[in-house]
């Protein structure tokens, strides 16, 4: 008994420490107001006034807003960030459920992943659309998934070379994708059932 509570203890130590690491590279509230975002870098992103922010609700969602900003520093910038409850789950993989939206709301189904890497709990992708490129920066943790489509590329090398001392921006300076951004995987999780509530099937004695 006191070694499977052991276990249990010693579970859930790991459970935290997971959680507490990879919060620990982004750092947002919407609903404190709190105008800004900050890394694990030291790097901040203040939104100016003019940022369209907005909160979603859905069944399986515990907490989601979306960010579109034309920053100062680092360009055009979308945010978005979902916390689902602990019954829901993704179907496949969050990031190519965002690329599959982006396409579609783009009216490009011919994206191209240029560029990828995977660094702790950050995934980075360069894509290309026609003949221009845009970044994406995926920060997750356990329950929460959260992506910065960075229009300019500007944030995207900033972060990524904190991770890996030896990138070499190869995008930035090429074409960008300018077409406008601001959708919502909450608001069409109805239509493309990008995650959903798991069912408890309980057996009848």
């Amino acid at each position: 008994m006191n070694q499977i509570r052991n276990k249990m203890i010693a579970l859930v130590l790991v459970s935290l420490t997971f959680i507490g690491c990879s919060q620990a590279a982004f750092n947002y509230d919407l609903k404190k107001s709190e105008n800004s975002l900050l890394f694990s870098d030291g790097t901040k992103v203040e939104f100016s006034k003019n940022s369209i922010q907005k909160d979603w609700m859905e069944r399986c969602v515990s907490n989601s807003y979306t960010i579109f900003d034309e920053n100062s520093n680092f360009g055009k910038l979308f945010v978005e960030s979902i916390t689902l409850d602990s019954n829901c789950k993704w179907r496949g993989l969050a990031i190519s459920s965002f690329k599959n939206n982006l396409e579609r709301e783009v009216e490009d189904k011919n994206i191209e992943v240029v560029e990828s890497f995977e660094k702790k709990n950050v995934s980075f992708r360069t894509y290309k659309v026609g003949d221009s490129y845009i970044s994406l920066i995926n920060i997750y943790d356990v329950t929460t998934e959260k992506f910065i489509l960075d229009y300019s590329g500007k944030l995207y090398a900033k972060l990524l070379s904190f991770y890996d001392k030896s990138y070499v921006d190869k995008y930035g300076s090429e074409k960008r994708f300018t077409k406008t951004y601001n959708d919502s995987l909450v608001r069409k999780n109805i239509f493309y059932h990008y995650f959903y509530k798991e069912i408890e099937i309980v057996d009848k004695p």
